[in-house]
């Protein structure tokens, strides 16, 4: 709950697909209108340059070590963390070090893969997230997604968009 409006854990977001990892990449670079917080029909920035998207391997190998942990939520009480078929990790606060850092240390930093995805391509890419149901109203699946899918508008405003990055 206390993540949810802006608690500052030690946990990191961590999503099992890799379409809800696109979605959140992607999300933050929308033009939107500020003002009015709905998407705005011309982009207000350039898109050049990457977006990280980052995966990690929760299997065995992260399992073996002590310190890092994997955080499983009551899914009956945290419904966004549901939707988004999200987990959290938790490295020991002892070691106060970041998880690349720390899988450096242990020789494993080559589990941890950043892939960079082209920002040009956010107004496609989340045109073909919505077309999958990957959208602020399935992501945040209470009042608060309502409202912010609402506040996008009309899914109409996707076919100017798409026709200006092309």
């Amino acid at each position: 709950m206390g993540r949810h409006h802006g608690l500052v854990t030690p946990l990191l977001d961590w999503t099992k697909s890799p379409y809800v990892a696109a979605y959140f990449a992607y999300n933050e670079y929308l033009p939107i209108d500020k003002e009015l917080g709905c998407l705005n029909p011309v982009p207000l920035e350039p898109r050049d340059g990457y977006i990280a998207v980052w995966e990690i391997p929760l299997n065995s190998i992260l399992k073996s070590f002590t310190e890092l942990k994997v955080v499983h939520s009551r899914y009956e009480a945290a419904n966004r963390q549901k939707a988004q078929s999200g987990l959290f990790t938790l490295l020991d606060s002892s070691l106060k070090i970041p998880l690349d850092d720390f899988l450096k240390e242990k020789n494993y930093q080559h589990i941890l893969k950043k892939y960079l995805v082209p920002k040009r391509e956010v107004i496609i890419a989340m045109h073909d997230l919505h077309l999958m149901n990957i959208n602020e109203n399935t992501m945040f699946p209470d009042a608060d997604g309502a409202a912010r899918q609402a506040n996008l508008g009309n899914y109409l405003d996707w076919a100017s968009l798409l026709d200006q990055n092309k």
